[in-house]
């Protein structure tokens, strides 16, 4: 066996450009498969940490725990830590929330800060049994505000309702008088502010506020307490949770299914499942193009060495030992580009990564400070090098096959390459007196190599395949990312339900730092319209069945915008503003682009032809409900005044103009269009609000903002930063953009050297023949131009080929893209158009090279040639 082994070695060395392409095919092979696994990994790892930071590190909860039950979790051989979390009472205070009037007191073991994620947001972690931190929710919903230091008394207490205890994770009754007993008076500090603990430890229904203190009674506990635990072989919990329930005694372990799911535990995670599935479907395209980059290679050398190999087999040599000869190539070969391609991948990775640690900080929305980086798994290299070995061996194996089965006799006359009866070689005379003598032996060349031609035929195509397939992947999963997104015309919103002067309120916020511009409006419920027939839109009707609704049957609301941004939007469609302020001939924009989700799939589509202008639609008076005869004077006043008139038509995706269609007014018209339309059947205090602030430094303001808010006695749950929300959106995309577009470079490699390898390495086993043909006459120039010819050919051929099957698979990939995201079939031309260009000038360019280099050789020498 060694003797093949150094056979195998010498033939390497002596064939160094082609060892080195097939080490750099294996190379980029290994560091696509390294940065794709690797980074999923690094991926998975990152949102288990962020829930960790944001949620907490726990894996499981137990409820209502005694002593003997807590020894019992302490004593545990499965369990690693535990943590508690010790009722001490509620008590009532003064609550703007009437669904939480409690502020429940909680007290902490120790570690349970890192189990549970308490994350301090303002001041800092209490130190003693007498000092509290508050969540941030009771700030900015139930109207508490934070000084630090500052002392409160509580009178703490249970809930009790008709001789019944309740629970303090149990909502408000509104069919229940309760009363809170066993009071107690206690005094605190509120030393901070947390972010709220996660859904699981602090319930959302619940009728009371969690505030947390540090335990003073560690040694015993009542039956009040929730015990967090984590375990130690985390890929058992489902047998350790079932386990825990018997040896308690108790209904249920709870469980902290998003982490969980991160470790692919109970069902796994909808995260890491999108993450392994986009990673395998990588892998799998990156498998099909290092075959065909790494199998050109080894049928170049098996074909070069078929007489060698002949040779061995006279004298002797088994199947068994060409087999494993072969494969010890393979082998060779691997043991010098995996370790690279390795270092290459994980390096990448780790610097993309670095790069896109801010973006992808972002997404986290502010509840986590975790960065991402890169986490190497030991597995996932091992799964890598497992992958890419045997995408060599199969690449190796498909010619070896063939070299073995031939007989001594003809490896040795290499007799198989070529069988071909005259009438096979027969080429059109047409052929000859348009291209010449040249193209004639080019199209003779390809019937005598009929299996080698198609070969490279099907290799280019399935490069272009590779090339177009891919990207129209990566644009299909960037617009179904990008549909789900809205444009953004403003900073911050806040949503107003009650009865305020939005307009001298939108003034004082407007007078405050780092606000730059301010707006408000009014808007109405929506209403059922009628719509001409005509007005529609072709994409309305077409997805009306699928939307289960009448085209022309649509729900409008009637909007009153400031003045000053109503005037912005007209200049914006270059429409004159004044036409919209005439009492005695009212009419509004109509924010016309509607966006739906019906049966898992987004409709984006524009109800009305948007270049329709100066229009009536109808209320539809009938389903206008009258409640005493005032109201049924205006029902029966509209119906014979039904008419809106609309002024134009404009496409806006906007917090303050989402989803419905809208009848956009000026807000100084809003009580002329009341009267007039209405009959002043609609009450302007039932109407919702709406302020919207520009601002450069939105945070700053947001701050500001919502400081003021909770000052003044107003409510701050409406408010909403929504260009924050809006950039981790945006950060989410320029993510998949980088990947994207990484990944579309690295197979462009693998498809270029595909090209080039398969065209200049066929050309130079054709040495002898092309010296065979100077030694007869051709001359430099008629060989270039049979080569010319032959580049024609096989770029023609392989877009003949390839075209039809790429932009069929581009179909499917955007039928699967558009299964929750609608939007219309794009033939991906630009990518058609990159492919065709790039196939020529490869193609071209790896016949100049190899011309270049049968032109140094000596054309006696040539014939002489056997090869090595």
């Amino acid at each position: 066996m060694n003797i093949f082994r150094k056979y195998t070695r010498e033939s390497l060395k002596k064939n160094r450009t082609r060892t080195l392409v097939t080490i750099i095919g294996i190379i980029l092979s290994m560091t696509l498969f390294t940065a794709v696994i690797e980074g999923a990994n690094s991926g998975i790892v990152y949102f288990r940490n962020m829930v960790v930071e944001a949620e907490g590190g726990y894996h499981g909860y137990v409820s209502e725990v005694n002593n003997e039950q807590l020894d019992k979790l302490k004593n545990n051989s499965d369990i690693d830590k535990i943590a508690y979390l010790e009722d001490l009472g509620v008590a009532k205070f003064d609550s703007e929330n009437a669904y939480k009037p409690y502020i429940r007191i909680a007290g902490m073991s120790e570690n349970l800060e890192n189990l549970a994620g308490v994350r301090i947001k303002q001041g800092r972690m209490p130190e003693n049994e007498n000092e509290i931190i508050i969540p941030d929710n009771i700030l900015t919903n139930g109207g508490m505000s934070f000084s630090e230091g500052e002392e409160i008394e509580l009178a703490l207490g249970t809930r009790e309702a008709d001789g019944m205890t309740i629970s303090s994770y149990m909502a408000i009754s509104e069919d229940t008088e309760e009363t809170l007993v066993n009071t107690v008076s206690k005094n605190y500090k509120i030393v901070g502010v947390y972010n709220r603990l996660s859904y699981e430890l602090d319930s959302r229904e619940s009728a009371s506020y969690l505030a947390l203190t540090v335990d003073s009674n560690a040694t015993s506990i009542d039956e009040n307490v929730n015990v967090l635990f984590t375990v130690k072989k985390i890929s058992d919990y489902d047998k350790i949770a079932s386990k825990l329930e018997t040896d308690l005694g108790v209904d249920a372990v709870y469980s902290h299914r998003e982490l969980l799911g991160l470790y692919g535990v109970l069902g796994g995670s909808a995260i890491a499942d999108t993450i392994k599935a986009f990673a395998g479907f990588l892998i799998a395209l990156i498998v099909v193009g290092s075959v065909s980059l790494i199998y050109n290679s080894f049928a170049i050398s098996v074909s070069e060495r078929t007489k060698q190999i002949g040779i061995l087999k006279s004298i002797g040599a088994t199947k068994k030992q060409i087999r494993a000869c072969i494969r010890y190539e393979a082998t060779v070969l691997s043991l010098i580009a995996i370790p690279i391609g390795i270092i290459i991948g994980c390096l990448g990775m780790g610097i993309t990564l670095y790069f896109l640690r801010d973006n992808f900080s972002a997404t986290s929305y502010g509840y986590s400070d975790i960065q991402i980086k890169l986490v190497i798994s030991p597995i996932g290299l091992v799964l890598a090098t497992i992958i890419c070995y045997i995408t060599t061996l199969i690449a190796a194996w498909i010619p070896a096959r063939r070299a073995i089965k031939i007989t001594p006799l003809d490896a040795i006359r290499q007799t198989t390459d070529i069988r071909v009866s005259p009438k096979q070689l027969k080429t059109s005379k047409l052929t000859l007196k348009l291209f010449g003598f040249e193209a004639m032996m080019a199209k003779k060349n390809f019937k005598r190599n009929k299996k080698k031609y198609n070969f490279t035929i099907i290799s280019i195509a399935a490069s272009i395949i590779l090339f177009i397939t891919t990207s129209s992947f990566c644009a299909y999963a960037d617009r179904a990312i990008f549909s789900q997104f809205k444009t953004l015309h403003n900073d911050i919103y806040y949503h107003i339900w009650q009865d305020w002067d939005v307009k001298a309120l939108a003034n004082d916020l407007s007078k405050l730092d780092k606000v730059d511009e301010i707006g408000f409006l009014y808007d109405t419920e929506s209403f059922l319209f009628d719509i001409n027939d005509d007005y529609l839109a072709k994409d309305c009707k077409k997805y009306s069945q699928d939307l289960n609704n009448y085209a022309n049957k649509q729900y409008v609301v009637c909007k009153f915008m400031d003045d000053e941004e109503f005037n912005e939007l007209c200049d914006k469609y270059n429409l004159d503003s004044s036409e919209y302020y005439d009492s005695n001939n009212i009419k509004a924009l109509l924010k016309n682009n509607l966006s739906e989700i019906h049966n898992g799939k987004n409709y984006r589509y524009n109800v009305i032809d948007k270049n329709l202008k100066n229009f009536d639609i109808n209320i539809a008076a009938d389903k206008l409900i009258a409640s005493d005869e005032k109201e049924e004077m205006a029902v029966n006043q509209i119906k014979k005044d039904t008419a809106f008139k609309v002024g134009a038509c404009i496409e806006l995706d906007d917090y303050i103009l989402y989803n419905n269609m809208a009848l956009v007014y000026p807000h100084s018209m809003m009580n002329e269009v009341l009267e007039q339309k209405f009959y002043g059947l609609y009450n302007t205090e039932l109407m919702s609000k709406e302020i919207f602030v520009k601002a450069k430094d939105h945070k700053k303001a947001y701050s500001n903002i919502e400081q003021y808010l909770i000052a003044k006695g107003y409510t701050s749950s409406g408010l909403e930063d929504a260009r924050e929300t809006l950039e981790a959106e945006m950060m989410m995309i320029e993510i998949v953009d980088v990947f994207s577009y990484g990944f579309i470079i690295l197979m462009s490699l693998i498809t270029v050297a595909n090209i080039f390898n398969t065209i200049s390495t066929s050309i130079m086993l054709r040495k002898k023949e092309i010296a065979m043909l100077k030694s007869v006459g051709m001359s430099e120039s008629g060989v270039r131009k049979m080569l010319n010819y032959e580049c024609i050919n096989y770029g023609f051929k392989s877009l003949i080929l390839g075209l039809p099957i790429s932009v069929a698979l581009s179909y499917v990939l955007y039928k699967i893209s558009s299964l929750n995201n609608v939007f219309n079939y794009v033939l991906p031309y630009r990518s058609i158009l990159i492919a065709a260009t790039s196939v020529f000038i490869v193609v071209f360019v790896s016949m100049l090279y190899s011309n270049s280099k049968i032109k140094k050789e000596n054309t006696i020498d040539a014939l002489k040639n056997e090869n090595a």
